[in-house]
């Protein structure tokens, strides 16, 4: 007598779910207003529209406005389009936003896992490559800095849990002479 067996094998896919650790940088509820202000009168607005929550990423839908400090006089466009995108492993900052001042990359890697002082990773963004490391976190503050591995570009940024980036400083390259410039999160408070 012939004994026949089946096996049936499952491939059971576990599905990457957007890291919590990430999505504490981001705030909760859409409707936030983040007003930032810099160098030579440099400031811009952005609100916070919606949330998209899917299974293997969060998605924060941004949109805002450059200040135009010209009175009216300068040309281009002013609006902001970004979108924060949080995986199992990092938030990707992919934007639209001519005349802001962190424009240099449509879209590159903020944060990546694990939030530990000394990580790095490396990235391509835009046509350059980048060397990203967390340089410090202090009282869940996290430091990044994104150097340019070609040249000696570079721009700093500080998140704090809810609010995303509250410090932006990059080296503005400049035939006369380079220099670093950048903005930080406008806080009413600090003025009280």
């Amino acid at each position: 007598m012939r004994t026949t067996f089946s096996i049936i094998l499952l491939a059971v896919s576990a599905s990457a779910v957007p890291s919590g650790a990430l999505l504490e940088y981001l705030p909760e509820e859409p409707g936030f207003t983040w007003h930032y202000w810099g160098f030579a009168e440099y400031g811009h607005t952005m609100r916070l529209v919606d949330i998209i929550q899917g299974d293997d990423e969060t998605v924060f839908m941004v949109s805002g406005m450059v200040e135009d400090v010209s009175g009216g006089e300068a040309q281009g466009n002013f609006s902001m389009k970004l979108k924060y995108t949080v995986t199992d492993s990092c938030l990707i900052l992919s934007q639209h936003a001519p005349l802001a001042m962190d424009s240099d990359f449509p879209r590159m890697e903020l944060l990546r896992l694990p939030l530990e002082e000394g990580a790095s990773w490396t990235q391509t963004a835009g046509d350059t490559g980048l060397l990203c490391e967390i340089e410090s976190i202090d009282d869940g503050v996290i430091t990044v800095r994104y150097s340019d591995m070609h040249s000696e570009f570079y721009h700093l940024r500080e998140f704090e849990p809810g609010l995303c980036t509250t410090v932006f400083e990059k080296l503005y390259i400049s035939p006369d002479g380079n220099f670093e410039i950048g903005y930080s999160l406008f806080r009413p408070e600090q003025y009280q």
